[in-house]
């Protein structure tokens, strides 16, 4: 079995039970806002909020949503910005979980959520060029052992002026774990359990990107999430935090 139809099968079982324990939302929240005494629930949703102003989305704006789970950062980002999105999995469950909650949201005509290949995120092909005003993700492109490929599809899609946005897991020195030896002793075994694909680097994943400047958001702990932002040029993107396509 290939890693990702391992992360399909993961959250077949896995998938019930983030659900009972996080609802429809499981990516982590806003530091600022959890620093303010926000519940878990609002800060993740005041980090949606604000990736969503990054990305300038908008009414009649057309957004992907890419590793949606069972819905909840999809439909409050369209909700919020009035803007439509798709969501996409490789997992059918998450998918109808997802398809339920914009139903009962009203939000619907707005909302789709498509159960795609597990290898189809290395070309998006389902997609023609220069037709999303924005793509977001949350805590998903962990998961995905071709990274560039994901980022290159995904730059491919974007609109001029159209940005990809989002948070994931990384790696990174702390404490006892400095080197690449000690770190897998730790990490490893995370990455087997919950199906992440080799977290590597926030260089790693610049490089993935095409990035070259970074805004940093340090978390305590080996595994650091940090918001991924960028900003593209002729020549690819140059900063992580806000990979905007250019308008020509």
């Amino acid at each position: 079995m290939g890693h990702e139809q391992r992360v399909r099968a993961f959250y077949d079982y896995a998938g019930p039970a983030f659900e009972a324990l996080m609802d429809d939302i499981w990516h982590h929240g806003d530091p600022a806002a959890e620093a303010r005494g926000q519940s878990p629930r609002q800060a993740a949703q005041a980090l949606e909020e604000r990736l969503v102003r990054l990305a300038g989305l908008r009414p009649g704006h057309r957004a992907l949503d890419f590793g949606s789970g069972v819905g909840g950062a999809t439909v409050h980002m369209a909700a919020v910005t009035g803007a439509a999105f798709v969501g996409l999995s490789n997992n059918e469950w998450l998918s109808q979980r997802a398809r339920r909650l914009a139903a009962e949201r009203g939000l619907a005509d707005r909302v789709q959520f498509l159960t795609v290949g597990d290898e189809d995120y290395t070309t998006l092909a389902a997609w023609p060029d220069v037709c999303f005003d924005a793509i977001t993700f949350y805590e998903s492109v962990c998961h995905l052992p071709r990274k560039e490929q994901f980022f290159r599809s995904a730059h491919r899609l974007l609109k001029p002026g159209g940005a990809l946005v989002g948070i994931d897991w990384l790696q990174r020195p702390f404490g006892a774990y400095q080197t690449p030896e000690e770190i897998a002793h730790f990490i490893d075994p995370v990455n087997d359990t919950i199906c992440l694909a080799g977290l590597g680097t926030l260089h790693d994943l610049r490089g993935d990107a095409g990035g070259r400047r970074v805004r940093r958001h340090p978390r305590r702990g080996p595994l650091s999430r940090r918001p991924l932002l960028g900003q593209h040029t002729a020549g690819g993107p140059t900063e992580v935090a806000r990979l905007r396509r250019p308008r020509w």
